[in-house]
């Protein structure tokens, strides 16, 4: 449940400032709308189940709490007049029930009630945001809490209220070690409590944004001069907006995720990034040493800086020029196939064994690559029972094969990987059985002469394509990346980081560019894909030498019921291992 250091939302706190008057309170919610406030907390609670009647508040807050009827007024009309946010503190068991009645947006959990197990044990199916309060809370409260919860929306704020708390005390280093003990399981907020008047009360909270916090929390009055209830942390509806500004500004500079290159930063890498050149002539089967080389810009910025480790001490395979820029193509290249397939699948069970053509559709993969003369084939499957004839299929091909986890795919890749050694790793996955040669050379011939990392061939027809990978990416994203059971949708775990590698998409000419998919992921599809091999026969008397062309006329010929995309539109953040 971690948080981009992005869009934070600012709640405006009206606690008790209201000095106990329902038309007040709905005042300030509306100036903390035209403040810019994301939105408006308030204190819901009732003296009886707050307080002793003995202890020496009770009478003031008996004075400040609101009846039903006029929260119904001030959540109401705040709704007729806004579409902001209204969250509220439930101070007691009759406080939370009457916060369900008023349908807000979520509650906060005082730190004071994280022992209140009556009103602990109603919030176990709560639906809606919760926020814990963690000021003056050990650790083992707020576990022994939280493990009473089933909310995935939940968010732990830091800060506590001191009339008002002094820099000195808020200690950082404690929210700190909270968010390392529950790492990205929970959302994490800053209540602000320091002194309105302060300067440090607008810029203090900047830290936290920077800390990775979801929500800040700041008190606000109409008057700080009349020195009202909870006056102390508030400031005025003018600075509230000036401190909602200074925020929006500052996340500007986190820029749009974790790791993603503003248009002048990748101008700027392309205008100063250093290329590895040849220092001098050099002909076919001469070994580069580091004294061959030279490492300086170059106006050609659409070629990549190689990884120097990958071509030293290698041989040349054609001859090169003085100042050349070092690319992939001129050294011999170990590459590795590694098709990818299990039996289980939601939409279509078992299509790695469906009758097809000959064969089988993975025997017919297996056979189109054959074909080819590919060389270095690697089958990667599951350790499931219902694979076995996978592996079967896999053998009979004579086809090395590998069993691993089931979620993890870049797990069950990785290890014979590693004693492969290849420099890069053509991805199939079993449900692409139309792997088309030609193509796979533009797109590797593509992915050499430009130093990628990642290539794919988006642009040509699903069914057909491949992804190129440099084993070092791989090894790079196994070691250091969380959420590798997501390693299913690779290429969306690379994509949707493309500034983290160096990445393209190979060209397609235009009389093969159709907007159809022969991926096999339905019974349509598996039907459709059928269709075209038998045909194909009928006319050929063969099943695998059929090229784009062949594949084009078809889809033209026979045009594909429309329906929903087979592929999940999965959005993948790459987090970095702690």
């Amino acid at each position: 449940m971690g948080k981009n250091i992005m869009d934070v939302e600012i709640i405006a706190e009206i606690a008790n400032a209201h000095q106990g008057k329902f038309k007040e309170a709905l005042k300030l919610g509306l100036a903390a709308v035209k403040s810019n406030a994301n939105a408006i907390k308030y204190q819901i609670y009732f003296a009886e189940e707050f307080l002793d009647k003995q202890h020496p508040r009770f009478d003031h807050f008996k004075k400040q709490s609101f009846s039903e009827n006029q929260w119904k007024y001030i959540i109401l009309n705040l709704k007729k007049k806004t579409n902001i946010k209204i969250y509220a503190d439930v101070l007691g068991v009759k406080a939370f029930r009457l916060s369900k009645k008023l349908k807000l947006d979520g509650i906060k959990i005082h730190s004071s009630d994280l022992g209140n197990v009556k009103l602990i044990r109603l919030l176990k199916n709560y639906k809606k945001k919760i926020f814990i309060s963690c000021g003056g809370s050990t650790l083992f409260e707020l576990n022994n809490t939280l493990s009473k919860l089933n909310s995935k929306n939940i968010t732990l704020l830091h800060g506590f209220q001191s009339y008002p708390t002094k820099i000195s005390d808020i200690n950082f280093n404690r929210f700190t070690k909270i968010k390392n003990f529950f790492k990205s399981k929970y959302c994490y907020g800053y209540q602000d409590h320091t002194s309105g008047s302060d300067i440090y009360n607008t810029y203090l909270p900047l830290v936290t944004v920077g800390m990775g916090i979801s929500c800040i929390e700041k008190h606000i009055t109409f008057n700080r001069s009349l020195k009202g209830v909870d006056y102390f942390s508030s400031v005025e509806p003018k600075k509230f907006k000036y401190f909602v500004k200074v925020i929006r500004n500052i996340e500007k500079s986190f820029g749009k995720n974790n790791y993603e290159f503003s248009e002048s930063e990748k101008n700027y890498r392309n205008v100063v990034k250093k290329n590895w050149l040849f220092k001098n002539d050099f002909k076919k089967g001469h070994k580069v040493k580091f004294s061959d080389t030279e490492f300086l810009r170059t106006s050609n910025s659409e070629i990549n800086p190689i990884n120097f480790e990958s071509f030293l001490n290698k041989k040349l395979i054609k001859d090169v020029k003085k100042n050349q820029i070092i690319t992939k193509d001129v050294f011999d290249n170990k590459v590795c196939f590694v098709v990818v397939a299990r039996s289980k699948s939601n939409r279509l069970p078992n299509k790695a064994t469906l009758k097809i053509g000959d064969s089988s559709t993975l025997d017919h993969l297996f056979k189109r690559l054959k074909h080819f003369r590919i060389k270095n084939i690697l089958f990667c499957t599951t350790k499931n029972k219902e694979d076995d004839k996978l592996i079967k299929i896999a053998k009979k091909n004579k086809i090395d094969c590998f069993r691993g986890s089931e979620e993890n795919v870049l797990d069950r890749m990785m290890r014979p990987l590693y004693k492969i050694k290849p420099d890069m790793v053509v991805r199939i996955t079993g449900d692409d059985i139309l792997f088309d040669n030609s193509y796979h050379n533009i797109a590797m011939n593509f992915f050499l002469r430009k130093n990628l990392d990642y290539i794919d061939h988006k642009k040509l027809l699903s069914g057909a394509e491949t992804e190129i990978i440099d084993f070092n990416v791989l090894d790079f994203i196994f070691k250091n990346y969380e959420n590798l059971d997501e390693t299913e949708y690779l290429t969306n775990y690379i994509i949707d980081n493309k500034d983290f590698f160096n990445i393209g998409s190979a060209p397609v000419k235009k009389k093969h560019l159709v907007n159809t998919s022969m991926t096999i992921d339905t019974m349509d599809d598996y039907l459709y894909v059928k269709k075209f091999l038998n045909l194909y026969y009928n006319k050929n008397k063969n099943f695998y030498n059929y090229n784009m062309d062949d594949l084009v006329e078809y889809i033209k010929k026979n045009p594909k019921k429309k329906n929903k995309k087979n592929k999940k539109n999965i959005k993948i953040v790459i987090n970095l291992k702690s």
